[in-house]
């Protein structure tokens, strides 16, 4: 469960590129995008569309992949996308009329845990490739919401909420992420869309979907 949360000033979220795992069903109008193993959850409607590594990796590297390399370029990481839209694509649009995002965790190598802090932890995705850090002073960029987040188990990171100007859109960008205590493996979850979605349309949805984003500590 999240608690502690309290508004502080600043930068955008982001960090991590890859992942393996399973999603599961959930019931009741809904399914779970889940890793038991490393007790992550997140409850989704059961008509979003789910992608698994190999979908999400073909798009990354914009070519088909074999196992093998799905195997190596996702090595240490857990990697769940899904878009909610009625012609879903399993590429990440921030943009989008529908709401869209993905799930991943990722051991962290010693060099990166050296350097893991919230600085870190701010940064932009875009199609899953790790981005620059950004702060309020960067063209077109609003951060809406940014405060520390803690769940039980000692994980701790930031959540924020930041308004992308594209042009002829505004993408809304939602990102919860953490460290564990050790600050030896990062959690990612995302989800966006253009902002009559999220302040609108699927507005409720997506409230729901990031309340539900949990990490249980026994989980491995």
């Amino acid at each position: 469960m999240l608690r502690d949360r309290a508004v502080v000033g600043g930068l955008v979220v982001g960090i991590l590129a890859g992942g393996v795992g399973a999603a599961g069903c959930g019931g009741s109008g809904y399914q779970f995008v889940e890793n038991d193993d490393l007790g992550v959850y997140a409850k989704l409607p059961d008509d979003w569309a789910v992608y698994d590594e190999e979908d999400l990796v073909t798009v990354e590297v914009e070519g088909d992949v074999s196992p093998e390399e799905v195997e190596r370029l996702t090595a240490g990481m857990w990697y769940r996308g899904f878009d909610s839209d009625d012609e879903p694509s399993v590429r990440f649009d921030p943009a989008g009329s529908a709401p869209s995002g993905f799930v991943r965790v990722r051991e962290l190598t010693p060099t990166l845990r050296e350097q893991a802090n919230l600085t870190l932890l701010r940064m932009l995705p875009t199609n899953g490739q790790i981005q620059i850090s950004v702060t309020e002073a960067t063209p077109g960029v609003q951060v809406v919401q940014d405060e520390p987040v803690e769940f039980d188990g000692g994980y701790h990171g930031v959540h924020t909420v930041v308004a992308l100007d594209q042009g002829t859109e505004i993408a809304m960008l939602d990102q919860t992420v953490l460290l564990d205590s050790t600050s030896s493996t990062a959690y990612m979850f995302v989800v966006g869309c253009d902002r009559q979605c999220y302040l609108d349309t699927h507005g409720d949805e997506i409230e729901d979907l990031v309340a539900s984003w949990t990490i249980q500590e026994d989980g491995r």
